[in-house]
């Protein structure tokens, strides 16, 4: 019994970063368990992966426990301004990428044959599946990412913070990648794996910065959902496309990599604020 309330008292004494380390530690081990698993899965069930570990670290570090605990992850504020900009925002370098595509020739714009005449079912699904989407996969990743994993990473600096995010966000789906036919089988993986560690690290710095700049959780989720969304319906309106396509938009193109690359360079220049800001917004 002693020695249970020892283990018991010395993961509530953990400090932010000891808390990052269980929680990062936790998220490989169950990343890697459902890789291993001898039945194939449907991919979305990795994308819960990151709400797991957040919850089951606040469990082990007494966090669970107590209001501030859950205030942290940021779902008990909503700005409607922030969800919106979330919302348009990585919407722009995806158009932009696959207007580039049609424009040049790479590709033409159009529907595939079974789409033809559902544009009206295209439209609604897309909100739908904002909406669902956002309520379920992307919750359960953002609830890691920009919930717990963000409150614990400010201390480190707004730069930082912000970067080391969207690194280890982009970390996280790479034995995805090599281990599983999740991700552009088709595609070069030593072209397309660092390309999308790099538009992840980079666009996860800016997802982080909308729920710093918030202190709310929901923009980051509809942000992370209007990227899937808008590279999906991307490709279902890009037919006969060249196979260079897929390095210049979609989920991790060149295009997106500069795009995100400015605002980052914007962010820095013009919106950081001082430390005390960002704490007391996630508080």
């Amino acid at each position: 019994m002693n020695r249970i309330r020892s283990v018991v008292h010395m993961l509530k004494a953990l400090n932010s970063m000891q808390k990052v380390s269980v929680f990062l530690a936790l998220i490989f081990l169950f990343l890697f368990m459902l890789i291993m698993l001898p039945v194939e899965i449907d991919p979305t069930s990795f994308m819960y992966v990151p709400v797991t570990a957040a919850l089951i670290t606040m469990l082990l570090t007494g966090e669970a426990f107590s209001k501030e605990g859950w205030r942290q992850l940021g779902f008990h504020r909503f700005s409607f301004k922030s969800v919106l900009v979330g919302f348009l925002i990585p919407l722009i370098p995806i158009i932009v990428g696959f207007a580039i595509i049609w424009g040049s020739g790479l590709a033409e714009f159009g529907l595939a044959e079974e789409f033809k005449g559902q544009e009206l079912v295209l439209a609604i699904s897309f909100v739908m599946t904002l909406i669902v989407s956002s309520l379920t996969v992307t919750l359960g990743e953002e609830a890691g990412w920009r919930g717990y994993l963000s409150a614990k990473l400010q201390q480190l600096g707004f730069a930082k913070s912000l970067l080391l995010n969207g690194f280890i966000w982009g970390l996280f789906h790479l034995p995805i990648m090599l281990l599983t036919d999740s991700y552009h089988g088709d595609m070069n993986p030593y072209l397309y794996i660092p390309m999308f560690v790099v538009t992840a690290t980079l666009a996860g710095a800016f997802i982080t910065y909308l729920r710093y700049r918030s202190g709310s959780i929901w923009p980051a989720i509809i942000a992370h959902t209007s990227h899937n969304l808008a590279w999906n319906y991307g490709d279902i309106f890009t037919q006969n496309a060249d196979p260079v396509t897929g390095y210049m938009t979609g989920d991790s193109g060149v295009v997106l990599i500069l795009f995100y690359a400015a605002v980052l360079v914007w962010i820095l220049l013009k919106g950081k604020r001082p430390a005390g800001y960002f704490k007391a917004h996630m508080e």
